[in-house]
């Protein structure tokens, strides 16, 4: 039986309206929620002006893939946290600033960015790491939900 751990995702960036319906379809299929254990997501849940926060438990090694490809389709920047596994996996966050490649980080079990000795000899000066830290503690603009004629 595959590991079931507890993530949680934070989007935003401009959202076409005609998008929310498979935003909603590909939350509730993942078992995100905007409350631990919650109701699953309707259009009523969806605000333009405020951050998209949910969360699940209970999510097969954490994978929420086919949302944050939603996200990066639709230009939508994202901080995504999975928990660790013990003798699996370590908790992570994955980070999308709306652009670029997807960027990594060993996180702690509240979703702090770490980094380890090897990263931080890799790395190489105190700046990078810095920049590092930055990146890691990334938060998307609000959800904005852009009007279509549809």
């Amino acid at each position: 039986m595959a590991d079931r751990v507890s993530v949680s995702i934070t989007i935003g960036g401009n959202l076409p309206a005609d998008q929310v319906p498979k935003l909603i379809e590909l939350a509730n299929a993942s078992g995100l929620t905007l409350e631990w254990e919650g109701e699953a997501l309707s259009d009523d849940d969806i605000k333009s002006g405020e951050h998209l926060r949910m969360r699940a438990h209970d999510v097969t090694i954490g994978d929420v893939d086919e949302i944050e490809e939603f996200c990066c389709i639709n230009d939508l920047p994202f901080v995504c946290w999975t928990d660790g596994s013990a003798g699996s996996f370590n908790p992570e966050t994955i980070i999308w600033v709306g652009e670029g490649p997807r960027h990594s980080f060993n996180a702690t079990d509240d979703g702090k960015t770490l980094i380890s000795e090897e990263e931080a000899r890799e790395l190489g000066s105190y700046e990078a790491i810095l920049k590092h830290f930055a990146l890691g503690s990334f938060e998307p603009p609000v959800l904005t939900i852009i009007p279509t004629n549809s």
